[in-house]
């Protein structure tokens, strides 16, 4: 089995409340994954330019936006 390099992987947080997404910036740069690979967007509308933008290989998502 091979071993994932969590330095490459660039992750979009995707969620309306701040709060949240200083929050799990933070977990997953404590994990590993650095800062400059972190992205975020408050609103769809953002969430879908940056995807198009950095083509991030991990996406996490609040469900429950407006």
């Amino acid at each position: 089995m091979s071993e994932f390099d969590l330095r490459r992987l660039k992750v979009l947080l995707v969620d309306d409340e701040p709060f949240i997404r200083i929050t799990i910036r933070q977990i997953l740069v404590q994990i590993g994954i650095p800062q400059s690979n972190v992205y975020e967007a408050g609103d769809v509308k953002a969430a879908l330019n940056e995807t198009l933008r950095i083509r991030p290989g991990f996406v996490l998502c609040d469900i429950h936006m407006p």
